[in-house]
């Protein structure tokens, strides 16, 4: 055809490299190796059964989300998951200083973060009690990602809130009360709910403002046209279609361009091709 050979993905439909085509890739995989009944040895097979996808549609900052992702792949540096990478450190709790310090106590059991469980709202007291009974973090956060709106907000906030204090008193910071956290916490979640129904008013008013296409004036011709531009091979393709006042289509056209500049050229031949 007298083009060169250029290298092409493909998993993608246009043969470009992506990292979402290959996460989807990846998840095929494990679908595959599930349905023969091989187990994965990534927790991310776990974590996709569980409603990753709901992850990434809450009403939280991406910080929030990365967090709950980071603690699902249990890669947070609690003490005993640093002790458990070789480096030599007292496990004990950053805040409580008495149990080691690993995901179900800091986030379920320690002694205040207990306290704030219970002073959410109605209380969240026996969430708190089903995610207890979990045998891994992505588990947990399997779980917690099942619970009604409001309530997987709040555990999810409370639990990135929480993680945060532990740091800071962490850094010799005080640590504030349950009291005081329950405040933050709830605040947040009702600006994080406000803030995501401003967004799709915004959205709505965005949408119902657009132009509709209408009909020309009479004794008028109305053309519409239109190209598309390939960076891979440099080509192009443009079309356009032309009515009178009542609506009707009296030309029509596209064609292919095999040598293209940039976007902007399928435009102007798309235009050309409508006006000659």
């Amino acid at each position: 055809m007298g083009m060169d050979d250029v290298p092409a993905w493909h998993n993608d439909n246009r043969g470009i490299f992506s990292v979402k085509s290959a996460y989807k890739v990846q998840m095929e995989i494990q679908r595959r190796r599930s349905s023969r009944g091989i187990p994965s040895s990534s927790s991310g097979a776990i974590i996709e059964q569980e409603g990753w996808k709901n992850r990434w549609i809450m009403n939280c900052p991406g910080k929030v989300k990365h967090f709950c992702w980071r603690l699902a792949h249990d890669s947070l540096a609690l003490r005993v998951n640093l002790r458990r990478r070789g480096i030599d450190l007292d496990t004990r709790c950053v805040v409580c200083n008495r149990q080691a310090e690993e995901g179900g106590h800091l986030f379920l059991k320690c002694k205040i973060v207990r306290e704030v469980w219970l002073q959410l709202q109605t209380g969240l007291e026996k969430e708190r009690d089903i995610l207890t009974q979990t045998q891994s973090a992505a588990e947990m956060v399997g779980v917690m990602l099942k619970f009604e709106e409001s309530k997987k907000l709040l555990a999810v906030n409370l639990l990135w809130h929480w993680w945060n204090e532990r740091n800071k008193i962490r850094e010799g910071e005080r640590g504030r009360s349950a009291a005081e956290l329950t405040y933050i916490i709830i605040n947040q979640v009702h600006q994080f709910i406000e803030a995501n129904a401003q967004e799709r008013r915004e959205q709505i008013q965005n949408v119902v403002g657009r132009r509709a296409w209408s009909l020309p004036e009479e004794n008028y011709v109305k053309i519409n046209t239109d190209g598309a531009f390939s960076p891979l091979n440099k080509s192009g393709c443009w079309g356009f279609v032309s009515r009178g006042s009542e609506g009707a289509v009296l030309f029509a056209g596209a064609g292919k361009i095999k040598q293209a500049l940039d976007p902007f050229h399928t435009e102007v031949m798309a235009c050309l091709a409508g006006v000659l």
